[in-house]
């Protein structure tokens, strides 16, 4: 092979020095891609199931995959990219039973797997963080099915997608990978993933499936307390609370204060004779979440607790103002005066986390202490 076949070839193709690869085939797979294969391949996954069968659509992905085996990272972009979402289109408008063929699940795992090796993870620069939309779809066509393998096989690719952009954060810019983790988020909030795992449909292997999801969303700040009533609800059934609770455990040091006082509030309306090892098991980790956090901002509690008493001070004078002197425009413009002179109130500028901290006044640890024995005591 002269220098200048090399050189069209590495156009297409993964030239390497070792003299062990196929030239006839890299010949082969070079004259495909100038004819515009890989373009025709993605123009017939534009076409609706009933013009594609997916006896055809299968032989194509199998033609695909041999030939994304002696592409190079560029034509990988520039033409495996398209074939790949718009082959990804094409699946998501099959119906469920389809879905269920294993042609059908060979395809859907080589597209997916296909995006981790898009990712040129050599050089940042060259390897843009991508957040796979399309891919994610197909994951929520499954994830929706009423087949247990499906909804499994679903959210295992959600994990997936997560679990890569945990990679990404590692080997891409902070700026890159933020912004991937916000776009991921937001998908899973505007499909209500949270509610569906944890709602009238719920199953007991899709639940210890989710708990990467959570952890993901807690870590990002985006778990709200509409969520966890989702998920404390769930952990009230008998067939699925063992489950449930296992997960809120590992998930409390991931969330925001706000989200833990307000499974605080859950775990305390909880009747008595209702609570269990486990709930006991709960309440100690929150309340240890709760007064570790509050240790750390001890600084910030004192000047709290001083702002609160001035402020009380200021309110008894006045009281006591409006008590003694006479309802006259005189003594109303001197209280009005009074009012003005008072030194404003101190803003918080520090962490959200400390904030909704303070604002809880209900907590004490003699009462902690106190529901916990009685609560073991009852047992």
């Amino acid at each position: 092979m002269s220098t200048a076949e090399a050189t069209q070839l590495a156009v297409f193709c993964d030239v390497h020095d070792s003299t062990d690869f196929p030239i006839a085939l890299l010949r082969n797979v070079t004259l495909f891609c100038r004819c515009g294969g890989l373009s025709s391949m993605a123009a017939a996954f534009k076409l609706p199931p009933s013009l594609l069968p997916p006896s055809i659509a299968h032989s194509l992905i199998s033609i695909l995959c041999n030939i994304k085996l002696w592409l190079n990272y560029r034509a990988v972009l520039q033409l495996f990219g398209p074939v790949r979402v718009n082959a990804l289109h094409y699946m998501c408008g099959l119906s469920d039973a389809e879905l269920r063929n294993h042609p059908a699940r060979s395809m859907a795992d080589f597209l997916w797997c296909s995006i981790k090796e898009n990712v040129d993870t050599s050089s940042s620069s060259s390897s843009p963080a991508i957040f796979d939309r399309d891919g994610l779809e197909l994951a929520l066509k499954y994830f929706n099915s009423s087949t247990l393998t499906m909804r499994l096989a679903g959210i295992a690719q959600i994990n997936s997608h997560i679990g890569l952009f945990n990679e990404m954060c590692n080997t891409e810019s902070v700026v890159e990978a933020e912004s991937v983790g916000l776009q991921l988020a937001g998908w899973i909030l505007q499909n209500k993933l949270v509610e569906h795992i944890f709602g009238p449909n719920l199953h007991v292997e899709v639940i210890k499936q989710s708990h990467v999801l959570l952890n993901f969303l807690a870590v990002e700040g985006k778990i709200t307390n509409d969520h966890l009533d989702a998920v404390w609800g769930a952990a009230q059934l008998k067939h699925c609370a063992r489950q449930v609770q296992d997960l809120l455990l590992p998930l409390i040091k991931n969330l925001e204060a706000g989200p833990v006082l307000h499974l605080y509030d859950r775990v305390k309306e909880l009747p008595v004779k209702e609570h269990t090892e486990q709930t006991i098991h709960l309440a100690q980790v929150l309340q240890k979440f709760i007064w570790t956090s509050g240790g750390h901002l001890s600084n910030i509690l004192q000047e709290a607790n001083a702002l609160q008493q001035q402020h009380q001070q200021q309110q008894r004078e006045r009281q006591q103002q409006q008590q003694c002197c006479p309802k006259t425009s005189k003594t109303e413009s001197v209280c009005s005066s009074e009012d003005d002179q008072r030194p404003p109130r101190v803003k918080d500028t520090n962490s959200s986390n400390a904030k909704t901290l303070l604002e809880r006044s209900d907590i004490n640890a003699p009462e902690c202490e106190f529901s916990l024995q009685d609560l073991v005591r009852h047992l």
